[in-house]
């Protein structure tokens, strides 16, 4: 007790540190592709057949992975760089932001003073209702992950877009009504509890 520090530094310059990665160490060399391709390709596969792309984050920490382990520490961060800056440009992380960390945030600030209030309340009841109903009329809005659907049917995808945004259309009375605080309040609570997915950024987002 007391000595921490220079324990530390005794250690740090000591060889056990072991302070050079692998990666960098002299005549290092980066993996074979075939060494670890079936394994990326099986982890892809699952988080296709989970969302079928609409949560792309998980693929793009599997591109860098695949990028990265082929190639020298310095090639594999330019790769990391490129993939996360297309990945920003996606709408589904903006979505996901603004559903479950903005949306989120302003739903605990109501709980904590008593909320939901009647309107949001309401407003969550009634898209509930029309997503029930509407995905029992047009089947093809599961392939958008509406209601928890995990295991996405093998739906046209402009269906189901047309399908979503006739719905969205539908509702959209429903945000005249509501302040932006609380339009963030309803589209957390039904990301929430599964209703709608976040990565749509819920059906009531004015863009």
């Amino acid at each position: 007790p007391g000595q921490e520090v220079a324990a530390a530094e005794t250690w740090l310059l000591s060889p056990a540190a072991q302070a050079v990665q692998p990666w960098d160490r002299p005549g290092s060399t980066p993996l074979a592709h075939g060494d670890y391709a079936a394994a990326i390709a099986a982890h892809r596969e699952r988080e296709m057949a989970r969302m079928q792309g609409h949560e792309p984050a998980p693929l793009a920490i599997l591109d860098c992975v695949e990028l990265g382990l082929m190639q020298p520490i310095d090639g594999a961060i330019r790769s990391e760089m490129s993939v996360f800056a297309r990945l920003i440009q996606r709408p589904e992380p903006r979505n996901m932001i603004r559903v479950m960390f903005v949306g989120k945030q302003v739903a605990d600030r109501s709980r904590k003073a008593g909320g939901p209030g009647q309107a949001v309340a309401d407003a969550v009841t009634k898209i509930e209702a029309e997503v029930r109903a509407a995905v029992a009329a047009q089947p093809e809005l599961l392939a958008t992950g509406l209601l928890s659907a995990n295991q996405l049917p093998d739906q046209k995808l402009a269906e189901a877009a047309s399908s979503l945004h006739a719905l969205a259309i539908q509702l959209k009375p429903l945000r005249a009504g509501l302040t932006d605080d609380e339009t963030l309040e309803v589209d957390y609570l039904l990301a929430a509890s599964g209703v709608v997915p976040a990565h749509l950024g819920g059906l009531l987002a004015t863009d």
